[in-house]
């Protein structure tokens, strides 16, 4: 059976907020309208995540938690990580699992016509060398194009996909990049690959 180590969750945050990410709690349910700001155009919004409730669903990612601190208004620009649970409704495999840890970095913007490219570059390579530090063969970037034709990047070890980064916007609202800090137990399985 497959853990999730702390270690490495709490290495992650550590490691990000020495290079310069603020570390803040984010909430771990979200309304309908922030779930459909990233789910794919084929998806659906699935019950088994929903809390009647509250009427709200539990994240798939800590992203869609800032989504939400955005759409009230408590969060400003910069920098940031925090660490949610994930909830998906994915084929499950090696090291795709329906819930897992996950340490998200985000960077928020308010100004539309910014140009985001330097601060997604700063976080995959922030990443990549969390990541150096705990595997031992060479990290690869890989450019991917999603739904949309939205330009993203991935890292992979061995094949084996340890996030992915990207710049997603909201009407015109605010931009952001996306980013996976760490995930568990995603890692310590392809440690051992």
């Amino acid at each position: 059976m497959n853990t999730i180590n702390y270690k490495y969750i709490s290495d992650a945050v550590e490691f990000y907020s020495n290079k310069g990410y603020t570390y803040i709690e984010v909430p771990w349910y979200v309304t309908e309208d922030v779930m459909n700001v990233t789910r794919p155009i084929e998806g659906k919004l699935i019950d088994d995540y929903y809390l009647p409730k509250n009427n709200k669903y539990l994240v798939a990612s800590a992203e869609q938690s800032f989504i939400y601190d955005i759409f009230k208004g408590i969060i400003s620009e910069g920098y940031y990580v925090a660490v949610t649970p994930c909830f998906r409704f994915e084929k499950i495999n090696d090291i795709h699992k329906k819930v897992f840890i996950k340490v998200e970095l985000i960077y928020i913007s308010y100004d539309m016509k910014e140009n985001l490219n330097d601060k997604l570059n700063k976080i995959i390579l922030d990443a990549k060398e969390f990541f150096e530090n705990k595997l031992s063969d060479k990290i690869i970037i890989k450019n991917t194009i999603q739904d949309n034709s939205v330009e993203n990047f991935d890292i992979e070890y061995k094949g084996y996909e340890l996030g992915s980064y990207g710049i997603r916007k909201y009407k015109n609202m605010c931009q952001w990049i996306y980013g996976t800090g760490c995930a568990e137990p995603r890692l310590s399985i392809i440690q051992k690959i």
